[in-house]
């Protein structure tokens, strides 16, 4: 078998392949097991028929097609290893010439993670800087207190009249709006019906929690900006294959949210006045950004040795599988490791 390999500049590669016809008549009793399972044969049941039959009751076009098949998906197998080629996604293959006696010869076309440099990321990741999470006022949390007792009032207007409420049905919100009279007295009893002995304790952990808050804004806004750094500065040539795969992604999780809030795709999608094709166009650039995010995480991984505890994964591969009793346990340990792997690496970056 010969082969020859031409690279594109979107991370497809070309494999001329030829292979003679002796390594091709290898592959027939594979094409004619293979055939069998479907040929009909007086006398015998389905797929029980002797080989010999079988071939008499095949065109020999279709059982050199599936001879082809066999050869070229072994001989792709083969130039992967030997060649050290990471394909991506299903390959198509192109019969140039195929003809009983001859050596075959096709083109198969195929999708390989891109390759590309690592900017100076830890260089890059010190140019940004972390901006102080600014301070919870008196006035942030006095106007959290006032959202409180709204919804407590609003609470009381749907409880039912024998549990001490207004009766109003969920759905009906023809009642007059909620003005200040309606509203809670804000003491005791308001601070214990959310758990706390006291009004300023309650004040107290409304400030820790918009504190935290805020604390964690800032940590991601840190995070964005790193990688935006990091991605806007690598070369990278991203097979369409790819971009494809992680644009249905993202419709599919735009589907699903659309269906957790109760409503249609088909009536969201006219609603804004849109449609999928639509949806995905814009959706790519976005799914190119997160493939290269996702590409330079997993560079930085290996070229620093980042790695998480099998320990921490195992403990969380048991949480999903106690809260999901049907998730597999191979894809949760590969999505809890890419999600670990990725927290250290910008732990790393961010010191």
């Amino acid at each position: 078998m010969q082969h020859e390999i031409t690279k594109n500049n979107d991370s497809t590669i070309y494999i001329k392949v030829s292979i003679p016809w002796e390594t091709l008549l290898l592959e027939k009793p594979h094409a004619l097991a293979e055939l069998g399972q479907n040929v009909e044969v007086d006398g015998f049941r389905k797929g029980n028929a002797p080989v010999a039959m079988v071939e008499k009751n095949i065109k020999p076009e279709i059982l050199l097609e599936a001879m082809a098949e066999y050869a070229v998906n072994k001989a792709y197998i083969n130039i992967l290893e030997s060649d050290k080629i990471d394909a991506i996604g299903r390959p198509e293959v192109f019969f140039t010439k195929i003809a009983e006696g001859n050596t075959l010869e096709c083109t198969i076309k195929t999708s390989v993670l891109p390759t590309f440099e690592l900017p100076k990321y830890k260089a890059l990741a010190k140019e940004i800087k972390k901006e102080d999470a600014v301070k919870t006022t008196d006035e942030e949390i006095e106007k959290t207190m006032q959202e409180l007792r709204e919804m407590r009032a609003h609470q009381k207007l749907h409880t039912p009249v024998e549990e001490g409420g207004h009766g109003h049905d969920h759905d009906d919100h023809s009642h007059a709006p909620i003005e200040e009279k309606d509203l809670p007295e804000v003491n005791e009893e308001f601070a214990k019906s959310f758990g706390f002995d006291t009004v300023e304790k309650l004040k107290e952990k409304i400030g820790e929690n918009m504190e935290k808050e805020k604390e964690n804004r800032a940590h991601e806004k840190f995070r964005i900006e790193i990688m935006e750094k990091l991605v806007s500065n690598t070369e990278m040539a991203i097979p369409p294959v790819l971009i494809e795969s992680e644009t249905d992604m993202l419709i599919e999780r735009m589907k699903h949210d659309i269906s957790q809030m109760g409503l249609s795709f088909d009536d969201y999608m006219k609603h804004i006045a849109k449609d999928e094709q639509t949806m995905r166009e814009e959706f790519k650039k976005d799914a190119e950004k997160r493939i290269k995010s996702k590409l330079i995480i997993d560079r930085i991984a290996k070229e620093e040795k980042i790695t998480p505890e099998q320990e921490e994964v195992n403990a969380k591969v048991q949480d999903i599988l106690k809260q999901y009793a049907d998730a597999d346990k191979f894809r949760a340990e590969a999505y809890v490791t890419e999600l670990l792997t990725t927290e250290k690496v910008f732990e790393f970056l961010t010191k």
